[in-house]
């Protein structure tokens, strides 16, 4: 039987940013995650993970909370608003204004994948933070959770 574990990213294999860092950077390193394929479907992290000082995960911050912490900004903004007081886009704001806190919904590494799928589901999140003696270790992504699912569920049916 799989764990959550087997299946996970581990931290230092996904895309991170410090907490104070302002959104606009948060933007630009998830951007930088995104690659086309052959069809042109857009490929990449759909979110990033939130480090302190410490170097530990304080936090997820997905694209739809960046969408929604920027959802006024106009489209055809003017790099000039970046300089202007306040800030009236709100991409300067700290990421961890922002972000999730990551302890709560969360899973161990040592946690069965049905476990895992359930906190997901529960939690009505798309990523949730692998934890191991209470330490953030990686992370695991609903699409992780399915692709293991259905190489179960699909060798079982044939």
């Amino acid at each position: 039987m799989k764990l959550v574990r087997d299946i996970m990213t581990p931290l230092g294999d996904y895309v991170t940013v410090h907490e104070r860092d302002p959104l606009i950077k948060a933007i630009e390193l998830l951007k930088k995650s995104f690659c086309r394929d052959e069809k042109g479907v857009v490929l990449g992290h759909r979110s990033l993970l939130v480090l302190n000082d410490h170097q530990e995960l304080v936090g997820i911050l997905t694209i739809r909370t960046i969408l929604s912490a920027v959802e006024s900004v106009p489209i055809g903004f003017s790099w000039a608003d970046f300089f202007a007081e306040p800030d009236p886009t709100g991409l300067q704001m700290p990421v961890r204004e922002v972000m999730r806190y990551v302890m709560t919904p969360h899973v161990n590494a040592d946690d069965r994948l049905d476990e895992a799928i359930h906190t997901l589901l529960r939690g009505k999140v798309n990523i949730l933070p692998v934890l191991e003696k209470g330490k953030a270790v990686g992370i695991i992504r609903a699409i992780d959770l399915f692709a293991a699912f259905a190489e179960i569920v699909t060798k079982n049916g044939s």
